[in-house]
């Protein structure tokens, strides 16, 4: 189907496609239609009741004039055809044609929108008023001239874009965005990188449970590595309550259902949590309209969710996460999920979302059950890729849970990992209250702390430069700080390249070692540690190759939840020629191929397309 012709309101402009600039061949008559859109409105006014017409003059200055019979009124846009006449089509060459839309009373014109002209070319034909087209002097030297500033102009379209790398960039992005990647969580496109632009076969690394696929081809999975985040979820309430009017209720689904008005200021409390200075914590579940005069959703009274989720910023406080609502608001059942999340203890300092869209794409979820920590490490089952329209392509099947079968863990820099030919382990996991621990005495109780030790089983005893490599379910700073007299913070942590694990604990609470383990038997700390690694050989070697598909979509399949999956690949294509071709391709290719198949059909002849590498455009030969 031919696209409208279409004219702005601001500037009166036509916006013409490539197929509408041909407005038929030398004799035409009554056949062509050329398809318009208006703006229903201008500055206000209602054209929808005003007479449409079309004044055209052909390049011999005979005019026309064609009253629209009858229009298609939409919402916001009007819609008519302009049934061409032989006198547009009379002489071969251009023909100059604006319209305008008039209120009068037959004889006075009260109001007039009109538009600028536009030329639209009229190609030669042997039906020509008695005269051959061979007679017709210049007329093939017309339909040349005439195509190829069609095609010069759509090259040149190409090449202004071509020469500008982040307009290219900009135009790549909004694709992959629109057509592959709409839910994922892919590195954002800049010039020269993305999740695989990358010369032929040199791997790439990256971190992800979903994105964007660069070209057609193969790809190889030279490595797969663990990784390992602290997941949580704090906001939590389990009985239904009433104050000030209103009522919340849980579900059974985890959701709440919020009703009534309330008869004054008041919050309902959805769990308490100890808030660190300097963490980032997501909240999300504030029903939509929100604000801070009316209802919102956060940390000790902050409005961080007012509808649309929020990250907060933490500072030193043992406090409550709150649904707050003001005096007057009413609520109709309002169903809702409230989630609270420690960004940084899930991600590590430096490595958080930076926004809740960021968050939701790698988990989507509206509701996530309360979970005080829990040390969560890659499960991935496998590859899947789509075509840009989402139809499946392939499935590569990967065997972690063969060698890992409690996941791919990371602690710190040291990570798991599964190539084609091993599998290497090089983190290990251990519940602290299942450790000996020994407790030092004399060590910095006087300024408030005991410090305790343990060994690890099969702990990396080789010198250790990175000592947060570890990875704790429950909180605890990698690293310790005395600030004057007393312990700055509550619980320290650190592996020794003794191949031991150290906790620092305040003094009084903790003084001898059975304070420890009884506390910990309480509350079970899970720790993820460096061991020795251990490498399994495998023998045939995996095949790890895939498919993927311009545009198309790169899954992992997971058991959920999972941390992003790191992977190191090669991909068979070169995506920097990828992506200097796509302003052709994106920019006027499509039209043009249109605009090619209809001058072959009605002139009978072939046009080759060849692309120039060089120059970066296509070339065009007619025969």
């Amino acid at each position: 189907m031919a696209e409208n012709v279409v004219i702005s309101e601001d500037f009166r402009t036509m916006t013409v496609p490539l197929e509408q600039q041909v407005l038929g061949a030398m004799g035409d008559a009554w056949v062509r239609k050329v398809k318009f859109i208006v703006p229903r409105y201008c500055d206000g006014t209602d054209l929808s009741t005003y007479q449409f017409s079309v004044h055209f003059i052909n390049n011999t200055v005979n005019e026309g004039y064609y009253p629209v019979p009858s229009i298609t009124t939409n919402a916001d846009t009007i819609e008519f055809d302009w049934l061409v006449s032989p006198v547009a089509c009379a002489n071969v060459g251009t023909t100059t044609a604006s319209v305008s839309a008039t209120d009068s009373d037959g004889e006075t014109i009260a109001h007039r929108f009109s538009s600028t002209t536009y030329s639209f070319k009229v190609l030669p034909s042997n039906d020509t008023q008695d005269q051959s087209i061979i007679e017709q002097a210049g007329a093939m030297d017309v339909l040349v001239a005439g195509w190829r500033e069609l095609v010069d102009d759509a090259i040149a379209d190409a090449e202004t874009a071509a020469a500008n790398a982040q307009q290219v960039a900009d135009t790549y992005a909004a694709e992959l965005a629109k057509k592959a990647n709409s839910d994922s969580h892919a590195t954002d496109l800049t010039a020269g990188f993305a999740d695989n632009l990358a010369a032929t076969g040199e791997p790439v690394s990256a971190e992800f449970i979903s994105r964007a696929s660069g070209g057609d081809g193969a790809a190889r999975i030279e490595s797969v590595k663990g990784n390992t985040l602290v997941w949580n979820q704090l906001a939590h309430k389990e009985s239904a309550s009433t104050t000030n009017g209103v009522t919340i209720t849980p579900q059974a689904d985890g959701t709440f259902t919020i009703s009534g008005t309330a008869t004054d200021d008041d919050y309902f409390i959805l769990g308490y949590i100890s808030m660190v200075s300097g963490h980032k914590y997501l909240l999300k579940g504030c029903p939509a309209g929100g604000s801070a005069s009316t209802y919102y959703y956060g940390i000790a009274g902050a409005a961080t969710d007012t509808g649309s989720g929020g990250i907060q910023t933490g500072y030193t406080l043992n406090t409550s996460v709150r649904f707050l609502f003001k005096q007057g608001v009413t609520f109709d059942n309002v169903n809702t999920a409230f989630l609270c999340i420690d960004l940084t203890r899930m991600f590590g300092s430096g490595n958080e979302p930076a926004t809740v869209a960021e968050f939701e794409a790698l988990y989507p979820g509206a509701y996530y059950p309360y979970d005080a920590g829990t040390l969560l490490p890659v499960r991935v089952e496998g590859v899947e890729t789509t075509d840009v329209d989402d139809n499946p392509l392939f499935v590569r099947e990967i065997p972690a849970s063969t060698y890992f079968p409690d996941g791919m863990k990371s602690a710190g820099t040291v990570r798991d990992e599964l190539t084609a030919t091993a599998a290497v382990k090089r983190v290990g996991a251990v519940d602290l209250g299942t450790l000996t621990w020994g407790a030092e005495g004399a060590w910095q109780q006087s300024k408030g702390m005991t410090r305790f030790n343990a060994a690890l089983p099969n702990a990396a005893t080789a010198p250790i430069t990175d000592v947060e490599n570890v990875k704790a379910s429950a909180y605890f700073t990698p690293n310790l700080t005395v600030t004057g007299s007393t312990m700055s913070t509550a619980y320290c942590i650190a592996q020794h390249a003794n191949g031991r694990v150290y906790l620092t604990m305040p003094y009084p609470e903790f003084n001898r070692a059975s304070d420890l383990t009884a506390w910990l038997q309480d509350h079970p700390v899970t720790l993820y540690y460096q061991i020795q690694p251990t490498t399994t050989e495998i023998d045939p070697p995996l095949n790890l190759d895939y498919k993927v598909s311009d545009f198309g979509t790169e899954r992992v399949q997971h058991t959920e939840p999972t941390a992003p999956v790191p992977m190191e690949i090669a991909y068979g294509i070169d995506a920097a020629a990828t992506l200097a071709s796509l302003p052709t391709d994106y920019i006027s290719h499509e039209s043009m191929a249109r605009f090619i198949a209809a001058v072959e059909q009605h002139f009978g002849v072939t046009v080759t397309e060849t692309w120039d590498e060089t120059n970066k455009r296509y070339d065009y030969t007619i025969a």
